[in-house]
């Protein structure tokens, strides 16, 4: 099992859980957003590693729907990318610090590394599951 990964995919979990909530209360609306959706994608990674490591993940889910998990990483790498560039741009071009544009570039950056995690882990699992296919129906 990855023992690094999951550890990460985990403090990424709660992290984007309590940031949520602190943010909410703060009123930092698209940084709330943003740590609910690195909560959403590190858990489904999290899920996909003790899976895999229990040797559990065939019977979960096929080819079918790690392509759909990792369609689902490239449209939260992609906001998060948008996100983080929209607001760099604006902080930069506004020259004055607000905390709210920060913790929205913070989170930002946060949310496009999960996604890249859960794109990374799902081709790597399908690639996986295609050689396992391939070595079954040689046999």
């Amino acid at each position: 099992m990855r023992v690094g990964a999951l550890i990460l995919t985990i403090i990424y979990t709660i992290a984007g859980i309590a940031a949520c909530i602190a943010f909410l209360i703060l009123k930092f609306y698209i940084s709330a957003v943003l740590g609910i959706f690195t909560a959403i994608i590190s858990f489904a990674t999290v899920h996909l590693l003790i899976l895999e490591g229990n040797g559990g993940l065939q019977t979960w889910y096929a080819a079918r729907e790690l392509k759909q998990l990792c369609w689902l990483g490239f449209w939260l790498f992609t906001s998060g990318c948008v996100t983080l560039v929209y607001f760099t741009v604006y902080l930069f071009l506004e020259n004055k610090f607000e905390m709210i544009k920060f913790t929205a570039i913070i989170w930002s950056f946060i949310t496009a590394k999960s996604a890249l995690l859960l794109m990374y882990y799902t081709n790597k699992f399908r690639e996986l599951q295609a050689g396992e296919r391939l070595t079954s129906t040689e046999e």
